[in-house]
């Protein structure tokens, strides 16, 4: 009888120092887990502030918009050039790798009434 107390005192003594070891384990991966649940936070934060940041930016400076509206303005400048040089609809269409519908846009009124 003795024995058997002296057994399972030592295994409740043994079950003790397994649980307290387990605790420890489950403390560190749940304190893991908090430091990877804030560095995500801090990771979404930071993309939040570059998105808003690059979307004040294009929202604020009009370049984008300049930058097409002079490449626009430089193409119908071209295409008014050559066509009064003489050239045809298809030549300049092809110098300003263009369809030819594009280049009658570009030219004068009064020249787009002549291909309408």
């Amino acid at each position: 009888m003795l024995i058997l107390t002296g057994v399972l005192f030592l295994l409740s003594a043994l079950f003790m120092l397994y649980s307290l070891y387990a605790q420890k384990q489950e403390a560190g991966v749940g304190k893991q887990r908090e430091e990877d649940a804030l560095q995500l936070m801090g990771d979404v934060y930071e993309l939040q502030s570059q998105v808003k940041r690059l979307e004040d930016e294009i929202l604020t400076t009009p370049e984008g918009n300049q930058k097409k509206t002079s490449s626009l303005q430089q193409l119908t400048v071209t295409a008014n050039l050559k066509y009064e040089q003489g050239f045809s609809i298809e030549q300049i269409a092809t110098s300003l790798q263009l369809h030819e519908d594009e280049v009658i846009h570009l030219l004068p009124d009064h020249v787009k009434e002549r291909y309408a």
